[in-house]
């Protein structure tokens, strides 16, 4: 569904904080993950291995298509929760 996004939609999605998204060592370069996968393009396979740019949203796509399970989506469980409370804070009563 994610590559799909209308922009309006896309721009406004924005990656958690906490969310790290890494290419490792199995890496290939095979491209899959650059195949109308990544709905702000946010990855490109450079000098034979994948790269994630500044854009990436975190969403975990490429993870998921990955087939030499090359790309980790990590994050900090304490400070996720703390910013995700942050950020809806305003919006509901978090007490």
């Amino acid at each position: 569904m994610l590559p799909e996004l209308d922009p309006k939609i896309s721009e406004r999605y924005r990656r958690m904080p906490t969310v790290q998204v890494t290419v490792n060592d199995r890496c290939v370069g095979c491209g899959r993950c650059t195949e109308q996968v990544c709905f702000v393009d946010a990855i490109q396979v450079v000098d034979g291995k994948a790269h994630i740019g500044e854009d990436c949203r975190g969403c975990g796509l490429c993870v998921e298509v990955c087939p030499q399970q090359a790309i980790d989506l990590t994050y900090d469980q304490t400070l996720f929760y703390r910013a995700a409370v942050e950020r809806i804070a305003d919006l509901v009563d978090v007490t």
